[in-house]
């Protein structure tokens, strides 16, 4: 027993029936005066032993069991079991709210799980309950219980140990890696992708001619998909005029900006980037730009270009695919007890991904018409990678739960097939300072979670 003190000015205790105080001490202290009144007077006597509330006990306790009925060998942090205590003797309604649980730990005392009194369901002549484990441990026990908790009756629980995060789904292009079409297949690969690359030409004879052959090879491959695609008959001489054209006036405008300083081609670009970035994003491209000029290369994020991208509609439909998939397969019965067969241990994009998710869901893309002038397009066209990871995971009611991390990155940089497509002088300032000038281009990232 604990102690009871009470201190007042005035303490009164008045009862038609019958108050009773058990404690190893008791003191009361007033600064006036104590007064106790009963019918019958005020009996201070030897301690007695309370009677019990009930002589009800439990003989048996089963658990943990799935939401199917069968027993689990191990348990996952933070989802919800099954438990079965069977009573000496059919209990009476009141009973049933009496049947106390507890956990222990390790060696720890036993803790006394708190509110479940109104969980109690009586199903089966057996009491049940829905109770779940948070905490990480060792070894832990559950007891069902009414006076004291016997370790006979009682079940041990062995922890499923899964480490999180856990990566579930990637895209096919990786973090500033480039893809390749192979036998008609793309694939990721280890090279460093071409938007990537800085200082890889040189401002001579040579370096031109590199990049002419280039664009004239792009320009005549998408000036002929052009002509497939509507349908029309290919004739080979256009092909080459429109190449030729293409190539020499995008060398001819390098050649010009080739010839500029450093300084004015910063200039140009930081100019006309603000025709490309207002409102919110309007600092965010200065702060890109700044890094590029600044020669960082690395990563770069930022909370206002996060908040963008979160909020854009083509996010929140990713957002809501990759729930809906995830969800799908955290319910199937060979993840349920096997979490870890979905996580990502080699290159591959994982189980999500190579079902029908590949087909129906597009990676996030900020080129529609108003993304130009609100600085998203500019900053982030598209995603070229991201990589998803479940962070935490419970399930209850046989509906999972939990929190997903998203990871998203795009490369600040141009390649040759970005000026064959936009030849005006912001990119081809950009191009020069890239790739003929050293300037590093840099990793944009954006991290953000979500529960489901």
């Amino acid at each position: 027993m604990g102690k009871i003190t009470i201190l007042a000015n005035n303490f009164f205790e008045n009862s038609s029936g019958s108050i009773r105080e058990d404690a190893s001490e008791i003191k009361t202290q007033s600064a006036k005066k104590v007064v106790q009144n009963g019918e019958k007077g005020v009996t201070y006597d030897k301690n007695k032993d309370r009677k019990p509330l009930t002589d009800i006990s439990i003989t048996k306790l089963e658990g943990p069991l799935d939401t199917n009925g069968k027993l689990v060998d191990k348990i996952v942090l933070g989802t919800f079991y099954v438990f079965k205590a069977t009573p000496s003797r059919d209990p009476k309604k009141e009973e049933i709210a009496l049947l106390k649980w507890a956990v222990k730990y390790g060696d720890d005392k036993r803790l006394i799980i708190d509110g479940t009194g109104t969980l109690n369901k009586l199903d089966g002549g057996k009491i049940i309950i829905s109770l779940r484990v948070k905490q990480d441990f060792e070894k832990a026990k559950i007891y069902a219980f009414y006076g004291n908790a016997p370790e006979t009756v009682s079940v041990e629980l062995n922890l499923k140990k899964v480490k999180f995060p856990m990566l579930i789904l990637q895209s096919l292009g990786r973090k500033g890696k480039k893809t390749k079409i192979i036998d008609g297949v793309k694939v990721s690969t280890n090279e460093i992708a071409v938007d990537l690359l800085y200082g890889d030409y040189t401002q001579d004879k040579f370096g031109f001619e590199k990049l002419r052959k280039e664009i004239y090879k792009e320009a005549f491959d998408v000036y002929k998909k052009d002509i497939e695609k509507a349908k029309k008959k290919i004739i080979l001489s256009e092909c080459v005029n429109h190449a030729n054209e293409k190539a020499n006036n995008v060398l001819s405008k390098i050649k010009e900006f080739a010839d500029k300083e450093d300084s004015e081609l910063f200039d140009i670009f930081k100019t006309d980037s603000k025709d490309l970035s207002m409102y919110e994003l309007e600092k965010n491209i200065e702060r890109m730009i700044l890094k590029m000029e600044n020669n960082e290369g690395g990563e770069y994020s930022h909370l206002d270009l996060t908040n963008a991208v979160i909020e854009h509609e083509n996010t929140q439909k990713f957002i809501k695919a990759v729930k809906t998939w995830s969800i799908a397969y955290l319910k199937l019965d060979k993840f349920k007890d096997n979490l870890e067969g979905l996580r990502i241990i080699d290159n591959s994009e994982g189980i999500i991904y190579h079902s029908s998710f590949k087909k129906k869901v597009d990676k996030p893309r900020f080129n529609n018409y108003f993304d130009k002038f609100k600085g998203i397009q500019i900053a982030i066209n598209d995603v070229w990678a991201y990589q998803i990871n479940l962070t935490e995971y419970s399930m209850e009611n046989n509906e999972p739960h939990g929190k997903i991390q998203f990871d998203f990155y795009d490369h600040f940089g141009l390649d040759f097939p970005d000026i064959e497509k936009y030849d005006q002088d912001i990119f081809i300032a950009w191009f020069v300072l890239q790739h003929f000038k050293g300037y590093k281009p840099f990793i944009t990232k954006i991290s953000f979670t979500s529960k489901f």
